[in-house]
């Protein structure tokens, strides 16, 4: 059970991010949430129904396969256990260092993009790539955010073994 305890914290830590995250980049670009950059799930330009909705959508998965390999890494093993409310406080300072790269990523390219990037004023929509930039940094980041606290957790398993 205590695993599956890990799982579901990697889940709702994770859809929980996502709506933040979306809250935040459906109001400054409902566009990226919308055909041909995704798909319809419900037929609305609302950008607090898109926030919602593609913030749970595009990120239990994520939180799916995050809870697996860290409830691995706490739980597997002859090492001693670790409980989710072991890896939660980690993970939620990872989670809000993560959402904060991300929304000043996105800040950075909207302000200096064309400088750095080169363009000129046949950029159409440079909100829409800012919110686009902010989602790889988090999809990117999330990643190494779950192999980093698996590590993490492996390693502090191993010196809770070496202590006793």
């Amino acid at each position: 059970m205590a695993y599956w305890r890990i799982v579901w914290l990697g889940v709702w830590t994770s859809v929980a991010y996502g709506i933040a995250h979306d809250l935040v980049t459906a109001h400054v670009s409902p566009a990226y949430f919308l055909p041909p950059h995704h798909p319809v799930i419900i037929d609305t330009k609302s950008p607090l129904a898109l926030a919602l909705i593609w913030g749970v959508w595009a990120t239990w998965w994520m939180g799916l396969f995050g809870g697996l390999l860290m409830g691995a890494a706490c739980r597997a093993g002859r090492l001693p256990k670790l409980e989710a409310r072991d890896i939660q406080p980690a993970l939620l300072k990872c989670l809000a260092v993560l959402w904060a790269l991300a929304m000043l990523s996105g800040l950075a390219i909207y302000l200096f993009g064309g400088f750095v990037l080169g363009w000129d004023e046949k950029v159409a929509d440079r909100r829409l790539f800012a919110v686009a930039i902010a989602h790889m940094v988090s999809y990117s980041g999330g990643t190494v955010l779950i192999i980093g606290l698996s590590i993490w957790a492996i390693r502090r398993r191993m010196r809770k073994h070496l202590e006793h």
